[in-house]
């Protein structure tokens, strides 16, 4: 569960069997605010520790909770390992082990890649992607396109987190761009490196293209290691520390400093001028949604972002709080993309308090989305905020206008 629009979480805990159910609580750092507010949620509806797992770092506070309220196991994670690199440790295990996947194989294969890798590093893949990326930061390459199949899109959005929390910084980088869809990235070329998961399509593209392979999903393992590894050495390449995240650090909010805020109120408001600026002056376009993201919702967003992709000749990225405050958000702040951001405000508003707390799951959302555009509008990037009516509105003016 990474959203915390009430309506949504009500309907999970609807649906709860309580003898049935584990409830997997994941935070490495253990402060996590939309994770404890979860929990704390949940635990209101159903408080029995036989039915919940914690996995975080020693003395953290959700270990703490854990122990008071005795859940049947807490799983220690090692403090010197990253959030987005701790997928092979207990945070993607654990998960992997409930849903019967062998780990064992997973772990297996991994480590036979890693003697590898070591036995002969420069030859080794992780040598060969870590050197493509850095190479294309130092060109000046604008994207890097990952095309990849629907049923990896999961993996494709940690890689997505790996590339822009971790070389996203000191002005640089590269805007990650996910792809199902090869026509897309046939449009999408320009100033831009492809990494490849489909079949080899070397021919069909002018840029750069490098292609990988994920044919047995047991190999993951050996994907997120080598990603890892490459991820880390491009970082040393370009004189960067790929594990660190400061520019996330900056806008985090604490449970302190959450007023009331309304979440409709609307500073910047979404003008045709902004779609045609975009146009001009931007290497990409970032939606940024907050709130409700049903089905439904994210096929209307997806509809938009198509027109607007089709219309301006640039990548649009679609981006849901609060997982990317936690992932691209380094990127947009701190690293080099598109300067034009679009906040779509679907919030429901709710004035019930989250237990323990004197604050709802829409005061997090809001002061989330005012943090964030706030901070984007203070380094001069083009912030706007909307809602989904009038972005269509928006979209439709542009069209008739060209």
């Amino acid at each position: 569960i990474d959203n915390i629009d009430i309506d949504e979480l009500s309907a999970i805990a609807e649906k709860v069997i309580l003898k049935n159910t584990l409830f997997v609580v994941m935070s490495k750092s253990g402060s996590t605010i939309e994770v404890l507010s979860q929990l704390h949620f949940f635990w209101k509806h159903f408080p029995s520790g036989e039915n919940y797992i914690a996995i975080t770092e020693p003395e953290s506070k959700l270990y703490k909770y854990a122990t008071e309220n005795q859940f049947i196991k807490i799983f220690e994670c090692p403090k010197n390992i990253g959030g987005r690199f701790a997928s092979l440790s207990y945070l993607g295990i654990v998960p992997a082990a409930l849903m019967n996947i062998d780990i064992n194989k997973i772990i297996h294969n991994t480590i036979k890649t890693k003697d590898a890798y070591s036995a002969n590093f420069e030859d080794a893949a992780p040598s060969s992607l870590g050197k493509y990326i850095a190479n294309a930061i130092k060109e000046d390459f604008n994207h890097i396109v990952i095309i990849i199949p629907r049923n990896l899109l999961f993996f494709a959005k940690w890689i997505e987190q790996m590339i822009a929390e971790s070389l996203g910084k000191n002005g640089i980088g590269i805007t990650p761009v996910i792809c199902c869809d090869l026509n897309r990235a046939e449009n999408l070329q320009n100033k831009s490196i492809i990494i490849n998961y489909l079949n080899t399509i070397q021919e069909t593209f002018n840029c750069p293209v490098l292609n990988m392979k994920l044919d047995n999903i047991l190999d993951i393992g050996q994907q997120i290691y080598m990603w890892q590894v490459a991820i880390a050495y491009s970082g040393q390449l370009l004189d960067i520390n790929a594990f660190d995240q400061p520019d996330v650090e900056k806008v985090k909010i604490h449970p302190n400093t959450i007023t009331k805020v309304n979440p409709n109120k609307n500073d910047y408001s979404l003008e045709l001028e902004f779609i045609q600026d975009a146009k001009k002056e931007s290497s990409c376009l970032h939606l940024l949604s907050f709130g409700k993201k049903d089905n439904q919702y994210q096929s209307i967003l997806a509809k938009q972002k198509e027109i607007l992709e089709s219309l301006l000749l640039i990548p649009v990225n679609i981006h849901y709080a609060p997982r990317y405050l936690h992932s691209v958000g380094q990127l947009h702040k701190g690293g080099k993309t598109g300067d034009h951001f679009i906040f779509i405000d679907n919030i429901t508003i709710n004035n019930t308090n989250i237990p323990n707390s004197n604050f709802s799951f829409s005061d997090i959302s809001a002061a989330q989305l005012s943090n964030d555009a706030e901070y984007l509008k203070k380094i001069s990037k083009k912030v706007a905020i909307t809602n989904m009516e009038n972005l269509k509105q928006t979209i439709e003016k542009y069209t008739k206008s060209i």
